[in-house]
Protein backbone atom coordinates (compact mmCIF):
# COMPACT_ATOMS: atom_id res chain seq x y z
CA UNK A 1 0.00 0.00 0.00
CA UNK A 2 1.42 3.37 -0.97
CA UNK A 3 1.79 6.25 1.39
CA UNK A 4 -1.12 8.11 -0.28
CA UNK A 5 -3.39 5.06 -0.12
CA UNK A 6 -2.58 4.62 3.59
CA UNK A 7 -3.31 8.30 4.28
CA UNK A 8 -6.62 8.06 2.43
CA UNK A 9 -7.60 4.91 4.38
CA UNK A 10 -6.80 6.59 7.71
CA UNK A 11 -8.78 9.68 6.70
CA UNK A 12 -11.79 7.52 5.87
CA UNK A 13 -11.55 5.69 9.19
CA UNK A 14 -10.82 8.68 11.41
CA UNK A 15 -12.75 11.34 9.51
CA UNK A 16 -16.10 10.67 11.21
CA UNK A 17 -14.46 11.22 14.59
CA UNK A 18 -13.54 14.77 13.62
CA UNK A 19 -17.22 15.57 13.16
CA UNK A 20 -18.11 14.59 16.76
CA UNK A 21 -18.81 17.33 19.21
CA UNK A 22 -16.83 17.31 22.39
CA UNK A 23 -17.76 18.75 25.74
CA UNK A 24 -15.06 20.36 27.77
CA UNK A 25 -15.23 19.65 31.44
CA UNK A 26 -14.68 23.00 33.10
CA UNK A 27 -14.57 21.79 36.66
CA UNK A 28 -14.88 18.63 38.68
CA UNK A 29 -15.88 18.57 42.32
CA UNK A 30 -13.90 16.01 44.26
CA UNK A 31 -14.93 15.45 47.86
CA UNK A 32 -13.43 13.60 50.72
CA UNK A 33 -16.10 11.01 51.40
CA UNK A 34 -16.83 10.62 55.13
CA UNK A 35 -16.62 7.02 56.27
CA UNK A 36 -17.58 5.17 59.46
CA UNK A 37 -17.52 1.35 59.66
CA UNK A 38 -20.14 -0.75 61.51
CA UNK A 39 -19.28 -3.22 62.90
CA UNK A 40 -15.55 -2.60 63.04
CA UNK A 41 -14.80 -6.32 63.52
CA UNK A 42 -15.90 -8.88 60.91
CA UNK A 43 -15.06 -12.16 59.20
CA UNK A 44 -14.48 -12.70 55.47
CA UNK A 45 -17.88 -13.01 53.80
CA UNK A 46 -19.63 -10.79 56.37
CA UNK A 47 -21.54 -7.74 55.17
CA UNK A 48 -20.53 -4.52 56.90
CA UNK A 49 -22.17 -1.10 56.66
CA UNK A 50 -20.28 2.08 55.87
CA UNK A 51 -22.01 5.29 56.85
CA UNK A 52 -21.08 8.85 55.95
CA UNK A 53 -21.21 10.43 52.54
CA UNK A 54 -21.66 11.74 50.04
CA UNK A 55 -22.54 8.32 48.63
CA UNK A 56 -24.00 7.70 45.20
CA UNK A 57 -24.99 4.34 43.64
CA UNK A 58 -23.70 0.76 43.60
CA UNK A 59 -22.55 0.94 39.98
CA UNK A 60 -20.12 3.83 40.53
CA UNK A 61 -18.85 2.81 43.98
CA UNK A 62 -15.66 0.85 44.55
CA UNK A 63 -14.63 -0.36 47.99
CA UNK A 64 -11.29 -1.85 48.99
CA UNK A 65 -10.32 -3.55 52.22
CA UNK A 66 -6.62 -4.21 52.62
CA UNK A 67 -6.19 -3.44 48.91
CA UNK A 68 -8.67 -6.20 47.94
CA UNK A 69 -11.90 -5.30 46.13
CA UNK A 70 -14.97 -5.66 48.36
CA UNK A 71 -18.32 -6.33 46.66
CA UNK A 72 -20.68 -3.37 47.00
CA UNK A 73 -24.10 -4.89 47.64
CA UNK A 74 -26.15 -1.78 48.43
CA UNK A 75 -26.01 2.00 48.55
CA UNK A 76 -28.91 3.48 50.48
CA UNK A 77 -29.72 7.18 50.64
CA UNK A 78 -32.71 7.44 52.97
CA UNK A 79 -34.61 10.78 53.00
CA UNK A 80 -32.04 12.41 50.70
CA UNK A 81 -34.25 13.46 47.74
CA UNK A 82 -35.42 16.76 49.35
CA UNK A 83 -31.81 17.57 50.28
CA UNK A 84 -30.57 16.79 46.77
CA UNK A 85 -33.30 18.98 45.21
CA UNK A 86 -32.52 21.86 47.55
CA UNK A 87 -28.79 21.61 46.86
CA UNK A 88 -29.48 21.62 43.12
CA UNK A 89 -31.86 24.60 43.37
CA UNK A 90 -29.26 26.55 45.35
CA UNK A 91 -26.31 25.62 43.10
CA UNK A 92 -24.52 23.81 45.93
CA UNK A 93 -21.93 21.23 44.98
CA UNK A 94 -21.93 17.78 46.49
CA UNK A 95 -18.78 18.70 48.41
CA UNK A 96 -19.73 21.99 49.99
CA UNK A 97 -21.86 22.73 53.01
CA UNK A 98 -25.10 24.28 51.82
CA UNK A 99 -26.46 26.57 54.53
CA UNK A 100 -29.79 27.07 52.72
CA UNK A 101 -30.42 23.31 52.87
CA UNK A 102 -29.12 22.34 56.32
CA UNK A 103 -32.58 21.55 57.74
CA UNK A 104 -33.55 19.34 54.78
CA UNK A 105 -30.18 17.61 54.65
CA UNK A 106 -30.14 16.79 58.38
CA UNK A 107 -32.54 13.88 57.79
CA UNK A 108 -30.51 12.41 54.90
CA UNK A 109 -28.87 9.12 55.94
CA UNK A 110 -26.39 7.49 53.58
CA UNK A 111 -25.00 3.96 53.87
CA UNK A 112 -23.04 1.60 51.68
CA UNK A 113 -23.06 -2.16 52.41
CA UNK A 114 -20.03 -4.19 51.36
CA UNK A 115 -18.87 -7.80 51.71
CA UNK A 116 -15.54 -8.42 53.45
CA UNK A 117 -13.20 -10.21 51.00
CA UNK A 118 -11.03 -13.19 51.94
CA UNK A 119 -8.28 -11.73 54.14
CA UNK A 120 -6.13 -13.13 56.93
CA UNK A 121 -6.70 -11.92 60.45
CA UNK A 122 -5.52 -8.42 61.17
CA UNK A 123 -6.39 -4.78 61.06
CA UNK A 124 -7.06 -3.68 57.47
CA UNK A 125 -7.62 -0.26 55.88
CA UNK A 126 -10.92 0.45 54.11
CA UNK A 127 -11.34 3.08 51.39
CA UNK A 128 -14.17 3.80 48.98
CA UNK A 129 -14.36 5.76 45.74
CA UNK A 130 -17.45 7.07 43.96
CA UNK A 131 -18.40 9.89 41.61
CA UNK A 132 -17.98 12.39 44.45
CA UNK A 133 -14.39 11.42 45.30
CA UNK A 134 -12.68 9.10 47.74
CA UNK A 135 -12.63 8.47 51.46
CA UNK A 136 -9.92 8.81 54.01
CA UNK A 137 -8.85 5.49 55.48
CA UNK A 138 -11.11 3.75 57.98
CA UNK A 139 -10.09 0.51 59.71
CA UNK A 140 -11.60 -2.95 60.05
CA UNK A 141 -10.41 -5.78 62.27
CA UNK A 142 -10.79 -9.01 60.29
CA UNK A 143 -11.10 -12.34 62.09
CA UNK A 144 -9.80 -14.81 59.52
CA UNK A 145 -9.68 -18.59 59.62
CA UNK A 146 -6.09 -18.44 60.86
CA UNK A 147 -7.02 -17.23 64.37
CA UNK A 148 -9.99 -16.58 66.58
CA UNK A 149 -9.12 -13.02 67.59
CA UNK A 150 -8.00 -9.96 65.62
CA UNK A 151 -5.45 -7.37 66.64
CA UNK A 152 -7.42 -5.00 68.85
CA UNK A 153 -4.75 -2.33 68.77
CA UNK A 154 -6.59 0.96 68.14
CA UNK A 155 -3.74 3.25 67.19
CA UNK A 156 -2.94 3.84 63.54
CA UNK A 157 0.76 3.03 63.44
CA UNK A 158 0.09 -0.58 62.46
CA UNK A 159 2.09 -1.99 65.37
CA UNK A 160 0.50 -4.47 67.77
CA UNK A 161 0.84 -2.98 71.24
CA UNK A 162 -1.70 -5.19 73.04
CA UNK A 163 -0.48 -7.27 75.95
CA UNK A 164 -1.29 -10.87 75.06
CA UNK A 165 0.84 -12.45 77.77
CA UNK A 166 0.56 -13.33 81.45
CA UNK A 167 2.54 -10.67 83.30
CA UNK A 168 1.46 -11.40 86.86
CA UNK A 169 3.87 -12.95 89.33
CA UNK A 170 1.84 -15.82 90.82
CA UNK A 171 3.16 -18.33 88.30
CA UNK A 172 -0.29 -19.29 86.99
CA UNK A 173 -1.12 -18.58 83.36
CA UNK A 174 -4.68 -17.22 83.68
CA UNK A 175 -4.94 -15.46 80.34
CA UNK A 176 -6.29 -17.33 77.32
CA UNK A 177 -4.78 -15.38 74.46
CA UNK A 178 -1.04 -15.86 74.61
CA UNK A 179 1.96 -17.67 75.97
CA UNK A 180 2.94 -17.62 79.63
CA UNK A 181 5.95 -15.37 80.15
CA UNK A 182 6.38 -16.02 83.85
CA UNK A 183 9.80 -17.30 84.76
CA UNK A 184 8.63 -20.05 87.10
CA UNK A 185 8.15 -23.03 84.77
CA UNK A 186 5.03 -21.71 83.02
CA UNK A 187 2.49 -23.03 85.53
Amino acid sequence: MTRHALSAALLLLLGPLAACETDILESLDVCVVDLTVTPDIARPGDTIVLSGGPFSTTWDTTARIGGEVADVVDVDRTSCVPCDACRSDNDCTSCDACTDCEALCASCEETTSIVVPALPSGRWPIVIFNRHGGSDTAWLAVIGDDTDAPDTDTDTDGLDTDTDVDTDTDGLDTDTDGPDTDTDAGL
